[in-house]
């Protein structure tokens, strides 16, 4: 019987200390088309606002960076091209995910 109690004392004990220790890695923002632009090379920045009177906030992209268009990766070459031809008239958002340490870009995807 004490063993148990200790037992389970000893994982509730681990489940605090892992659980104090998590933190925010990325942070993930749902744009309208009209608050973003796409980096233009793969070192650029990425420009955005989270609503219509928030700051612009501007996020590096780098070379591992993952585009996406309708579930599917592609280059940033085709990314912009397709924002591009769609006319900024894209009503689902864009959903950019942020690295919050390296202050990077992770991905940017956009789904019509």
């Amino acid at each position: 019987m004490k063993f148990k109690t200790l037992l389970v004392l000893a994982l509730l004990g681990l489940s605090i200390s892992v659980t104090a220790n998590s933190q925010t890695v990325s942070r993930a923002y749902e744009i309208g088309i009209e608050n973003f632009r796409a980096p233009g090379t793969a070192n650029d920045m990425a420009v955005f606002r989270r609503c219509d009177t928030c700051d612009r906030l501007s996020v590096r992209a780098t070379p591992d960076t993952n585009y996406v268009v309708n579930g599917e990766s592609v280059t940033l070459k085709k990314f912009r091209e397709f924002i591009a031809e769609s006319g900024r008239r894209i009503l689902a958002p864009v959903i950019v995910l942020h690295h919050l340490e390296s202050d990077t870009l992770v991905s940017i995807s956009v789904k019509i």
